[in-house]
């Protein structure tokens, strides 16, 4: 669940499953409100939003970026993506995985990526190549 803004004492909450990240429910409440709807729905069968295993068996970054990549492939045989963009796409992937691969994905945080990117530039990449 995400919270976002206020009005007087309710904030507005968007309920959504952690796996497919699809949206069950939005409303204005308090937090117990939201906490008593989340328990509704799960006595109602609505996934588990507070799951926390990823779709299709990924497990790793690795993984994950691995059937990302292959997704853009697919989209560029359809013409959707330019061949450079797949280049761009499959060069970043090589280099995000030299250093994520076998990163559990729960493991992943914000300070891991940022930590990465600032070894790179440490080891003298341009700002502009660290970032892609």
């Amino acid at each position: 669940m995400r919270e976002r803004g206020e009005r007087g004492d309710l904030r507005y909450w968007r309920i959504r499953t952690r796996d497919t990240r699809r949206t069950v429910r939005s409303l204005w409440a308090t937090r117990e409100t939201v906490e008593a709807t989340i328990s509704e729905l799960h006595r109602h069968g609505v996934p588990d939003s507070s799951r926390r295993t990823a779709p299709g068996g990924v497990r790793t970054v690795g993984d994950l970026l691995h059937r990302w990549l292959e997704a853009q492939r697919v989209r560029h045989k359809a013409n959707e993506i330019a061949d450079r963009t797949l280049l761009n796409y499959e060069h970043g992937v090589r280099t995000w995985l030299s250093a994520l691969e076998d990163v559990i994905i729960s493991e992943l945080t914000r300070e891991l990526v940022e930590d990465t990117l600032r070894s790179w530039r440490a080891d003298g990449v341009a700002p502009r190549t660290a970032r892609s």
